[in-house]
Formats: C-alpha cells, structure tokens, sequence
C-alpha cells in the first residue's frame, strides 16, 4: 500500500498548477524593448521588475549561410513587484562568431547577417500602482 501512496503523490506533484505555473516561463523566447549594436558588443533591452540579471537569460544562435539568427530567451522568471524599468543584457558578438566558426577559411571576417527572432515590446503599457 506505501509504494502506491508514493506513486500518487508523485502524479500529483507532477500536474501541480502551482509548479508548472512558475516553470512555464522558463526557456521562452523573452519579448524586447530594442536591441542595438555598439561596436563588438549587441544589447538586448527587456522589461524587469526588479529581480532581473544578465544569468536570467540565455541567448540562443544559429548560424546558416552567413546569416547569425539570435534569439534571447528568458530562464528565470522576474517575480519581483518593483515598478517595471528597462534592463540591459549585453553579448559580445566577435565571441558569438568565433564560437560559429571552427575552420581556418571562415576565420576571414565576411560580412554576417544578424537576425533577432525576438518580438517587440512597448512600455507604454499603463504601470499598475500598489492599493
């Protein structure tokens, strides 16, 4: 009869909505305010709420036909309540082509098409103020 109890519990703990609720945003591609780039460096702008850092995100990239498809996704979400403000996640892109490129003839720096897959985000959305 213990080896079902534990079996139950498990099952339940598997479809908790508290637990799937908090682990739905992990890994999904994050929404931005912009996206320049200065120099070697690319910077992403997103939304934080106080709780944000540089390791709340990982940055996904694919290389194909000269093309270098960039993809900024979320991994930890931000719970905090501070008013919302604009954060900075920057890469060094040189190091984003280094890794790309493992043979002798593509280390010649050709010219590399940079695309975000990222959709936009306004904050002009109306902030909600503490009752």
């Amino acid at each position: 009869m213990r080896p079902l109890t534990l079996l139950t519990f498990l099952l339940l703990m598997m479809h908790n909505p508290l637990s799937t609720a908090a682990d739905s945003t992990l890994g999904k591609t994050e929404s931005i305010l912009g996206v320049e780039r200065i120099g070697p460096e690319i910077h992403f702008h997103v939304v934080s709420n106080g709780c944000t850092t540089a390791n709340s995100f990982i940055l996904k990239q694919d290389n194909n036909d000269g093309v270098l498809s960039l993809t900024l996704q979320r991994l930890k979400p931000d719970f905090c309540k501070r008013m919302p403000m604009r954060f900075t996640v920057s890469y060094n892109v040189t190091s984003l082509l280094d890794s790309q490129d493992n043979n002798e003839e593509s280390k010649a720096r050709k010219p590399v098409e940079l695309l975000i897959n990222n959709p936009l985000k306004s904050m002009s959305e109306p902030v909600r103020r503490r009752q």
